[in-house]
């Protein structure tokens, strides 16, 4: 499954989670396209430029993390990205920009699901404990 998720809108709904897994996010987008310097990934950095790490203020929606960093809201709980977000089936979120103001953001980040049977089944296959021989994938 991909789909976008946009640095200009608030809360973005997608719906129930029908299997448990992984979510990754892909791209850079910008919280301020007055600056370009403003831009990052879903972690909230980025090491291109004259950007600089800012940590998120209390209009934000999760004050502890950094402006441009993309969260995540299930129930009254919101968390932050940072390599990925795993989720659980049943589980139902919404996601957006760590921003108090969207009006001057612009961009969108990627979705990846990766449902966890996929994952355990690239794992065993890049197992570096094999054999030698296969020790990359399993043939």
């Amino acid at each position: 499954m991909d789909l976008n998720v946009y640095a200009n809108q608030d809360w973005q709904s997608f719906g129930t989670v029908r299997e448990d897994g992984n979510l990754y996010a892909d791209g850079l987008w910008n919280f301020n396209k007055d600056d370009r310097g403003r831009k990052c990934g879903a972690n909230g950095n980025n090491s291109s430029g004259r950007y600089y790490v800012m940590n998120a203020d209390p209009s934000c929606p999760f004050p502890s993390g950094r402006m441009g960093q993309l969260v995540m809201r299930s129930g009254n709980t919101v968390t932050g990205y940072e390599n990925y977000f795993s989720l659980k089936a049943g589980q139902i979120f919404e996601l957006r920009i760590n921003d108090g103001g969207l009006n001057d953001n612009e961009g969108s980040l990627l979705l990846r699901f990766v449902p966890s049977s996929v994952s355990k089944e690239i794992k065993d296959r890049v197992n570096p404990d094999r054999e030698p021989g296969h020790y990359w994938i399993n043939a």
